[in-house]
C-alpha cells in the first residue's frame, strides 16, 4: 500500500514541476533514493533467507551480469521513460497505465 502511495506521489510530482521545467526538477535524486531504499529492503530480506538456509545464491559471471541488467534497465531507464511520459501526457493519461 505504501509503495502505491509513493508511486502516486512520484507521478504527481512529475506532473507539477511548478515554475521550473522537468529538466530542472531533481528527478535523479528522488530516483536514487527509491532505488537505495529498495536495495536495502531487498538486501535485508535476502540476507534473512540466506541466514536461515532457505536460499542459496551462486555468484558467477552470469548471475552478476543479470543483476547488472536488472539494476540498469528497469530501475533507471524505465523510470526515466515513465517520468518523460507523465510530464508529456499528464497524470490523467498516465493513470490508465498503472
Amino acid at each position: 500500500m505504501l509503495a502505491t502511495i509513493l508511486w502516486a506521489f512520484y507521478s504527481w510530482m512529475l506532473s507539477r514541476p511548478g515554475t521550473s521545467t522537468e529538466r530542472q526538477w531533481p528527478w535523479a535524486e528522488f530516483l536514487i533514493a527509491q532505488v537505495m531504499v529498495g536495495l536495502l529492503w531487498t538486501g535485508f530480506f535476502d540476507g534473512f533467507e540466506i541466514a536461515t538456509g532457505h536460499a542459496f545464491i551462486e555468484l558467477n559471471w552470469w548471475t552478476a551480469s543479470l543483476i547488472l541488467f536488472v539494476a540498469i534497465s528497469p530501475s533507471l531507464i524505465a523510470y526515466r521513460c515513465w517520468g518523460l511520459g507523465v510530464s508529456g501526457a499528464g497524470p490523467t493519461v498516465a493513470a490508465f497505465c498503472c
